[in-house]
């Protein structure tokens, strides 16, 4: 079971250059400015992914100007090649063979591999199962400081559905594995960006965000307090006990005027069988009559169209049937990110912008509730006072 780790950037690294060429084998090399280098530090010299990039150690005490003391370096050395000083020089992957949320134990420690090509650090765990879970850690073996560990990657991979995998192969295929133009950071927020923009842009709820929840009443209270990622709502069941039996009744959701208008007219005293549901979208409640005489545990059943969640690990799947519509906005912001540099790339940016627009449509036009439908959710303009449960 072989894991790849993607290295950690160098952009934001203190950084100078090598004044000469060298051979292999040299303990002291000049920079142009050691300022910022310090004894004990371990340092990269040479491009992140080439043949011959190494992490050597500064081995000795650090005077003002140009000379670094060093372990010996053991391939050869271009002038002007980079020198970096690292933040972190290791990787610690940890496994659970329990599950995703299972107990992550310690399966090793490598140095990062500073000259692979594709800019990864790969382990192979020979007695791994797909079923297993990893995460890693970013190191440093000198004042032994550690990162957050990376979201769990199952050891199949991330799924097709997945978060981790449209963007893995996104840096991938823009070539940027090194997230030197856009971070894995970055990459999450553009993606949370298309959430709130189907929200916005849909005045009737997609079929895929459908859900329901089990809700309790509370004795002496009329109001039931909605879920945190309540949208919009679809219909109400209440588990209504008439002493014989107990059934599942829907109810059409009669509006808070009605409501006020009923508990009025209606002085019943307080009861477990209900008569009339309201939902009070000032406050996010369900408004219930008569009262509920006692309290109880899963007594009624809200289906509703939940909010998108928001996009915050690798290990999300999205929430959409297909996640083109997100590639599209993906490439098209990063291109633009691109573009205010090099302006050649506006055309590129505004080409997956475009297809992502036509990708919004699509998704409107398949997955959203038609009004008039037995699950549309506009308001009736008539024929609704006094209506029950049917």
């Amino acid at each position: 079971m072989k894991i790849s780790i993607t290295n950690p950037p160098t952009e934001n690294l203190e950084q100078s250059y090598l004044t000469t060429a060298y051979q292999p084998g040299v303990t002291t090399i000049l920079v142009r400015n050691n300022e910022r280098f310090i004894n004990g530090q371990k340092i990269m010299v040479g491009f992140p992914g080439f043949e011959r990039t190494e992490i050597i150690t500064v081995n000795g005490a650090v005077t003002a100007g140009q000379s670094l003391t060093v372990t010996a370096t053991k391939f050869a050395h271009d002038a002007d090649d980079p020198v970096y000083a690292l933040k972190w020089d290791q990787i610690k992957i940890t496994r659970s063979t329990s599950g995703i949320d299972g107990s992550y134990s310690s399966l090793a420690t490598v140095n990062i591999d500073v000259d692979n090509k594709s800019l990864l650090t790969i382990y192979d765990d020979t007695t791994g199962l797909t079923s297993y879970y990893y995460k890693a850690t970013y190191f440093d073996s000198v004042n032994t400081l550690e990162s957050e560990p990376t979201d769990p990657i199952a050891g199949s991979g991330y799924p097709i559905e997945s978060v981790g995998r449209l963007i893995n192969d996104f840096f991938e295929s823009v070539n940027d594995m090194t997230q030197q133009n856009m971070s894995i950071a970055e990459a999450l927020a553009v993606l949370n960006e298309v959430n709130s923009d189907l929200t916005t842009q849909s005045r009737r709820p997609y079929r895929f965000l459908r859900t329901s929840a089990l809700l309790n009443t509370v004795a002496g209270s009329d109001r039931i307090t909605l879920p945190d990622d309540f949208w919009k709502l679809d219909r109400i069941a209440y588990n209504y006990d008439d002493g014989i039996e107990d059934r599942t009744d829907l109810y059409r959701v009669i509006t808070m005027t009605e409501m006020e208008y009923t508990a009025y007219n209606n002085l019943a005293d307080r009861s477990d069988g209900m008569l009339y549901l309201a939902y009070d979208d000032t406050d996010d409640n369900i408004v219930m009559f008569p009262t509920p005489l006692t309290s109880q545990t899963g007594k009624v059943r809200l289906y509703y169209y939940k909010k998108f969640d928001e996009i915050e690990s690798m290990s999300q799947n999205f929430e959409t049937p297909n996640n083109r519509i997100y590639k599209m906005y993906l490439y098209g912001r990063y291109f633009r990110k691109r573009a205010t540099k090099e302006p050649s790339y506006i055309g590129i940016s505004d080409r997956y912008l475009n297809d992502y627009t036509s990708e919004i449509v699509k998704l409107q036009r398949a997955n959203r509730v038609d009004v008039g439908s037995p699950t549309g959710f506009r308001p009736d303009t008539g024929h609704s006072r006094g209506l029950r449960r049917h």
